[in-house]
């Protein structure tokens, strides 16, 4: 029998490693509470002049008339920055929720994917003119800051704040900041003061993100530039990046206390109009269950970022008359290979790594870990995207099928011992490290994973990220054989196995690409594909990569995951659901009823 949500019957070796993980679990969280309750940040002292400006907007400024209107938030995570690039591996969960209150882009994605104007006038495209593909191949993005668009401290945004941010981010020294468009940009020009213009010198498909919170998010120049021409190792370092953050987005940053909550007001400037809920308080409470007694005695009204499980989702569905909780398809579940050092070697072995997918019972992960709700998975796509539509045709499968497995394996050179396991010719025994962060999903699908793999004779070591190496990259980067993810952000999946996106010491151990898989081959068709406008060829590519992926395995797609959302019913105009983009990038029209 094997670990399932739907029964409550454990294998024995899996209920020990689960008991032992979570043994293991409970003082370091209270070690790292301590810890981290030493070093608090001080609430935010920087002085921000109240604001005295009108709002934008009337049907956006209405006053309550009962008092402020205050919504109060909940996250795992414990945020030291709000600025998510800062944020590496994206380990600490609620900084991108907190950075879309606080902060804003020329442009915002949906979560459904569709990319809005936001401090611009409008999004470039080749229709409007503000996207214009050269006949050398070259490009030039133009966008149009809105007018009345200014810092929260009252300072315009201008042009020059653009090309200050695209100098900073694209410092080699700073690699948090690091991103393959980068590569593809000639120079950053004000055109005027109200005009950013991009000069490309070859084609990339993402050019209109730039500005973004997906690429690079604008820094202000009258506050930065000074710190960041005088010393740019400690530049990252600065309070600016927390309790001092000056941003443009629709709240501003009024009490920032680590371990314990972010607190938000609203911003009078913000260019769309003042939001309607006057504060948002984003508390920090790690533990799930707490949140969820949390929502059921209306402490807390909303969840952000990956916060409830499944399990829990389910069960708050069936006893919150007040709320509603969302399920959307929001990640891929993956084992992800070490293929740069593997340990064991047999890992780098293309055979192995295909018979040790075939030994995996990826239906009943499905099934078991999300009740059914979701799918297993063959490729790497969202099944709703177009992009899976144009690739399906292009994955390479491999079916459940342990017989085939266990010839593979053998072919190798492995023979089964009493004990039941593989051992090589030396009579060595043949194990496995698969290793996962820490929450509910990974380990248990590591749990179930190591299950059917020690069924199958391969013995597995499991191994909870313990809490204090969380943020240690490069402990994350050099795991021995296998490491269980979540693969967010599905529209640039097709771009994370590009060697200069692998997690080595060059990079800092930064990057998408953990299996740290580098081949030219996938590099030039990966090269080819951002730089490929029309959308049948770049189609066609995408379909190229599927197949390279699936066929060479840098990445083990298990099963997609639903992160699931949970809001009072009395939130209007917002969904809180995690997808491509986050699920408060409309933050400013939420209301209270």
């Amino acid at each position: 029998m094997r670990i399932t949500r739907a029964s409550s019957s454990v294998r024995t070796s899996s209920a020990r490693w689960l008991a032992e993980a979570m043994h293991l679990r409970v003082p370091l969280v209270c070690l790292f509470a301590a810890l981290v309750a030493c070093g608090c940040a001080a609430p935010n002292t920087s002085g921000q002049p109240p604001s005295t400006s009108a709002p934008q907007q009337s049907s956006a400024s209405t006053q309550p008339s009962l008092g402020p209107k205050r919504l109060t938030a909940a996250i795992q995570g414990d945020p030291f920055t709000v600025y998510q690039k800062l944020n590496l591996s994206g380990s600490v969960r609620g900084v991108s929720e907190i950075q879309s209150l606080v902060h804003a882009g020329l442009t915002v994605m949906d979560t459904a994917g569709q990319l809005h104007p936001e401090l611009a006038e409008a999004v470039p495209t080749v229709d409007n003119g503000l996207w214009q593909v050269k006949p050398d191949g070259s490009m030039v993005t133009t966008w149009k800051i809105r007018a009345g668009a200014e810092w929260q401290n009252g300072v315009p945004l201008q042009a020059d704040d653009f090309v200050f941010t695209m100098q900073v981010v694209r410092d080699p020294t700073l690699p948090a900041f690091r991103d393959l468009a980068y590569s593809h940009i000639k120079d950053v020009a004000a055109a005027d003061p109200q005009t950013v213009v991009v000069n490309w010198s070859q084609p990339f498909i993402r050019a209109d993100q730039l500005f973004s919170d997906k690429i690079a998010m604008p820094l202000p120049k009258h506050l930065l530039e000074s710190a960041y021409m005088q010393d740019p190792v400690s530049f990252t370092n600065l309070p600016y990046w927390s309790s001092d953050f000056v941003g443009l987005g629709p709240y501003m940053i009024k009490e920032f206390e680590r371990s314990s909550h972010v607190l938000v007001q609203a911003n009078d400037r913000f260019v769309l109009g003042r939001p309607k809920i006057d504060e948002i308080d984003i508390q920090t409470i790690p533990d799930a269950n707490a949140i969820v007694a949390a929502l059921l005695a209306g402490t807390v009204d909303v969840v952000f970022n990956r916060t409830l499980s499944l399990d829990q989702a389910v069960q708050l569905r069936d006893r919150w008359p007040d709320g509603t909780v969302l399920f959307p398809l929001s990640s891929l579940m993956s084992m992800d290979p070490q293929m740069l050092n593997p340990t064991p070697a047999v890992v780098g072995d293309l055979q192995f790594r295909r018979a040790v997918l075939e030994s995996i019972d990826r239906q009943q992960l499905a099934d078991g870990i999300d009740y059914g709700l979701t799918p297993p998975a063959d490729g790497i796509l969202d099944p709703s995207t177009p992009e899976y539509k144009a690739t399906q045709s292009a994955i390479v499968k491999y079916p459940y099928d342990p017989r085939q497995a266990a010839q593979a394996i053998e072919s190798l050179g492995y023979t089964k011992a009493a004990d039941g396991l593989y051992h090589d010719a030396s009579g060595e025994p043949l194990r496995l490290e698969i290793r996962a962060s820490q929450g509910e999903i990974n380990p248990k699908t590591m749990l179930a994973v190591a299950d059917d793999l020690q069924r199958a004779g391969i013995g597995i070591d499991p191994v909870v990220i313990p809490l204090q190496l969380v943020n240690d990259e490069e402990y994350r980067s050099n795991f021995p054989a296998y490491i269980v993810n979540g693969q967010p952000e599905a529209l640039t999946l097709l771009e994370r196995f590009h060697s200069s996106n692998a997690r080595v010491a060059e990079n800092h151990y930064t990057g998408d690409n953990r299996a740290r898989y580098m081949n030219p081959e996938m590099d030039s068709l990966i090269d080819r594909y951002v730089t490929t406008i029309p959308l049948d060829a770049r189609m066609e590519l995408a379909r190229q990569i599927t197949q390279h992926i699936t066929t060479n395995l840098p990445i083990m797609p298990l099963f997609y995951d639903s992160w699931p959302g949970a809001q009072v019913k009395r939130l209007v105009n917002a969904t809180a659901q995690v997808g491509v983009g986050n699920a408060d990038w409309n933050a400013w029209e939420w209301d209270l009823q």
